[in-house]
């Protein structure tokens, strides 16, 4: 997390800029990914999900789009 503001009342919150995004990596390829990667990939959201909570942090936009990674 790089920076954080309000704006109408939301709570945005900036982070780096990364590589890509999960739906540009499932877009580059024609058969899927490995389930050994697809399971990384959840079991990471997933955690994600749970600090979000418990921090009492909602995510109104969870799809591939905004789920950022990294080469």
């Amino acid at each position: 997390m790089q920076d954080f503001f309000v704006f109408r009342d939301y709570l945005c919150i900036v982070f780096e800029l990364m590589d890509g995004s999960l739906y540009d990596l499932i877009s580059s390829t024609e058969r899927g990914l490995p389930l050994d990667l697809v399971r990384e990939y959840i079991r990471q959201i997933l955690e994600a999900l749970v600090t979000l909570r418990s921090s009492n942090i909602i995510h109104c936009d969870l799809k591939p789009e905004n789920v950022l990674i990294t080469n």
